[in-house]
């Protein structure tokens, strides 16, 4: 059986015809907390969304972790040294590369690029970029010209499509004066885009013998793990191993000011969207506020009945948790819904060279969802208490004898 309390806290909140100003009071003060919890899972399901894109491209356009000597100097046994890294527990593929500073230069104009180097001996698929247009098996069969393949936005600024000459300009060390440039020609086999915008407009690939060729024995060994997510565990066996002379940087190390970022813009957006739905709770506290006033005959009826000023205060604790859990229901419908809408018709739409990816896919999580309502419930809890307070407090006798 329902306790009395909370059916008269339903029979207070669906108001007779009569009381329409309580009612009215009521339906805003639902609405305003639905409208804030919709919009806080919304706001939460776009964050989630947006950092997963970006980490799911960093996590397939560069390594989980990055070996190098401590020195910044070459890795002379590097073929060996990848060899053994094989073997170690959680790594899936260790391969040698290098990272060359280079200008490139087309039909229509001449940018900077970072030219990333593949060794084609590996034959691992997962280090391949993905092509937009153009042949892999050319990147890895031809010698001369040196095969490269650009980023898409890249590309598109020095105007090369694939088949076209291009020109690079490399510094090439070793020299008695230092750096001595280099032209190079390579020719276009490919163009690849990988959604991150810096990558897109800055990368490009070559072959691992070129660039050795270019800049001398290599000098980074990047490490594809089973868990990306649980890197540090390998990083701890690849400490072990390689020994004191060697230094390693993870994908969340060399990526932490951007999550940091991030999380902290999370967190205030999450804040302020709390601070609306405190705001919206306002409503609560006046539609409360109202409904003790027009009920003061029934609630001096209730104690002369015999109720007690706790079961007073429980009346409207339960009212005020009643239009918190429908405001809730309704919010979270919404921000679902409107998650489902937005991913089904592709509505979140960003410049990427901006914000690094050009759309995004909106991750609601079931603990946000939940964290979501608990705030509204724990907000419209404490605006219930005011009003609740008032009614237990009136003396029976007074509001009679005025009534």
């Amino acid at each position: 059986m329902m306790p009395y309390e909370l059916f008269l806290a339903w029979r207070f909140l669906r108001a007779p015809r009569g009381r329409k100003a309580a009612r009215w009071v009521t339906r805003i003060a639902t609405f305003g907390i639905a409208t804030g919890v919709g919009a806080l899972i919304f706001a939460l399901a776009l964050a989630n969304g947006f950092r997963d894109a970006v980490r799911e491209k960093i996590l397939r356009s560069a390594d989980h972790l990055t070996l190098m000597r401590n020195d910044g100097g070459a890795i002379n046994d590097w073929r060996a040294l990848v060899a053994r890294l094989q073997t170690l527990p959680g790594v899936r593929h260790a391969h040698a590369t290098a990272y060359v500073g280079a200008l490139v230069e087309g039909r229509e104009a001449i940018s900077p690029a970072v030219l990333r180097a593949l060794d084609a001996k590996t034959e691992f698929e997962a280090e391949d970029p993905a092509l937009v247009v153009g042949s892999l098996t050319a990147f890895h069969q031809e010698r001369e010209p040196t095969p490269i393949i650009v980023g898409e936005k890249l590309a598109e600024r020095i105007g090369a499509q694939v088949g076209d000459a291009v020109s690079l300009i490399v510094a090439r060390g070793g020299t008695l004066d230092g750096l001595e440039p280099r032209m190079v020609t390579a020719r276009v086999v490919g163009i690849f885009r990988s959604g991150l915008f810096e990558y897109d407009a800055s990368w490009a690939y070559v072959p691992l013998n070129a660039a050795i060729e270019w800049t001398g024995t290599p000098t980074v060994i990047g490490l594809e793990v089973a868990d990306p997510f649980d890197v540090a565990a390998v990083e701890d066996e690849v400490r072990r191993t390689l020994g004191p002379d060697f230094s390693a940087v993870t994908w969340q190390e060399a990526n932490r000011p951007f999550f940091t970022a991030l999380a902290l813009e999370r967190r205030l957006v999450a804040l302020l969207i709390a601070l609306l739905i405190g705001v919206a709770a306002t409503n609560v506290f006046a539609a409360l506020s109202l409904t003790v006033a027009e009920r003061r005959a029934e609630i001096a009826m209730l104690r002369v009945m015999g109720a007690s000023t706790a079961s007073i205060h429980v009346i409207f604790i339960a009212q005020g948790l009643l239009i918190g859990c429908f405001g809730v229901a309704l919010g979270a419908a919404g921000g679902l819904g409107a998650c489902a809408l937005g991913n089904r018709f592709g509505l979140i739409r960003l410049p990427a060279d901006v914000y690094s990816i050009s759309a995004v896919q909106l991750h609601p999580h079931t603990l946000d969802v939940f964290a979501a309502s608990v705030v509204a419930l724990i907000i419209c809890l404490g605006a219930s208490v005011g009003p609740a307070r008032s009614a237990q407090s009136r003396r029976p006798a007074e509001v009679l004898r005025n009534e």
